[in-house]
Order: C-alpha cells, then sequence, then structure tokens
C-alpha cells in the first residue's frame, strides 16, 4: 500500500540524518505511493515546493539532513 515517512521538526534534530529507500517493486504511476513529509509544517524540504516528496521507483533512496531549522536532501 501507500506509505509516508515523516520526518520530525527539524528544530529538535539538529544533525540528525534519515537515509530512506524505496524497496517495493510496484511502479508510481501503476502502484504503491511512498512519500517523504514534514511533520512540522513551518520546516522547509530542500528542492520540494510543497513540503512532499516522492520516491518513485524502487531502489530510489535519498539522505535527509537536519541543520536545526530545515530538511536538506543529499
Amino acid at each position: 500500500g501507500n506509505v509516508t515517512i515523516s520526518l520530525p521538526a527539524a528544530n529538535a534534530n539538529s544533525g540528525v540524518v534519515y537515509k530512506i529507500k524505496r524497496a517495493d517493486s510496484a511502479t508510481f504511476n501503476g502502484g504503491n505511493a511512498a512519500t517523504i513529509a514534514l511533520v512540522d509544517a513551518t520546516d522547509k524540504l530542500e528542492m520540494v515546493a510543497n513540503g512532499t516528496a516522492l520516491l518513485e521507483t524502487q531502489g530510489a533512496a535519498v539522505s535527509c539532513v537536519s541543520n536545526g531549522t530545515d530538511w536538506f536532501i543529499m
């Protein structure tokens, strides 16, 4: 099914790194959504306009790191 991974508030997680990888083989258009979202609406996620990012294919992965204010994709 669809999965949402929620990043906690950046201000309480300075220096924390989360590595997130999509493992299922369902394609985005024909199957399940794997979404990365923000718990705190005041946080920002680098390169993402609406605060959510999608992992669209099997094996797609990102590392997200907090600087204490926002989240950055590495």
